[in-house]
C-alpha cells in the first residue's frame, strides 16, 4: 500500500497511499501524480515536488486504469464496468461517466482524435470512447484477458509507419492484438509473446515494449514487426 520514488538508480522515498495501488499516472504540467487504489475505491493525489500525499478522490468502485486530458482525469472502475470523468479542479465532482465492457482496466489516450481506448478484461474487448460526447463509438473483440493497451503517438502523422495502430496485451491468450485506429478493425494477432502483461510505445513511435509475465522479460519490437 505504498508508492516507491526512484531517482536514477536509488530509492529516495516510500509514500503510503491507499489499499492495493494498481496504477500511477504522472501529471508533469501540475507536478502531481495520481495513484489508483483498487481495493479502497480511491485515487491518491501526490505532490511530486515534495513528494507527499496532498489529497484523495473517494467513492470509486475498484479504480484501475487512469488517463488524463487537460484538467479531466479518467478512471476505469472495474467493479462498476464504467469509465468516470473527474474535473481535477473540483475532484469530488464527477463530470461524466460511460458504461463499457466487463471489468475495464487498461486505458490509452488518443489526444489528437479525442478518443480513449479501454480494455475490458472479462469480456475480451476494447471500448473506444469519444470524449466529446462521452459515448462508446466502437467495441472491438480482442484476445482473452486484455490487460493493457497502447496507441501509437505518431498515428496521425502523414509519414508514420505504420499509421493508426493500437496494441493490446492479451494475457491469457498469449497474444498482442493490433488494431487499425481509423477503421477500428483488428488487422493482426501476434503470437510470439508469453502471457503479456503490459504493452507500451516510445514517444517517437519507433519501439513497442511488451512485458512477458511468463518469461520475466521485456521484449522490444519495431512497428514493422507487428504490421500486417
Amino acid at each position: 500500500n505504498d508508492v516507491t520514488v526512484i531517482q536514477g538508480d536509488q530509492v529516495i522515498q516510500t509514500i503510503p497511499v491507499g489499499a492495493a495501488p494498481w496504477a500511477v499516472l504522472a501529471d508533469e504540467d501540475a507536478n502531481v501524480a495520481y495513484v489508483a487504489n483498487s481495493r479502497d475505491g480511491s485515487v491518491t493525489i501526490i505532490d511530486a515536488t515534495q513528494p507527499l500525499p496532498v489529497g484523495a478522490i473517494e467513492g470509486l468502485e475498484e479504480p484501475r486504469g487512469l488517463a488524463r486530458l487537460g484538467r479531466t482525469l479518467y478512471v476505469a472502475e472495474a467493479a462498476a464496468n464504467r469509465v468516470r470523468a473527474i474535473n481535477l479542479d473540483t475532484p469530488l465532482e464527477p463530470v461524466g461517466e460511460v458504461a463499457v465492457g466487463q471489468r475495464p482496466q487498461g486505458m490509452a489516450l488518443d489526444a489528437t482524435a479525442n478518443r480513449l481506448w479501454v480494455t475490458n478484461v472479462d469480456d475480451a474487448t476494447v471500448s473506444v470512447i469519444d470524449l466529446a460526447s462521452m459515448e462508446v463509438v466502437a467495441t472491438i473483440p480482442v484476445g482473452l484477458s486484455p490487460l493493457q493497451i497502447a496507441v501509437d503517438p505518431q498515428s496521425h502523422r502523414a509519414d508514420a509507419r505504420p499509421s493508426g495502430r493500437a496494441y493490446t496485451a492479451d494475457s491469457f491468450a498469449y497474444t498482442i492484438t493490433v488494431i487499425d485506429t481509423e477503421s477500428q478493425q483488428v488487422i493482426l494477432t501476434f503470437t510470439d509473446v508469453k502471457r503479456p502483461w503490459d504493452v507500451e510505445i516510445s514517444e517517437d513511435g519507433l519501439y513497442i515494449y511488451v512485458a512477458n509475465s511468463a518469461t520475466s522479460e521485456i521484449r522490444v519490437f519495431s512497428p514493422e514487426q507487428l504490421a500486417d
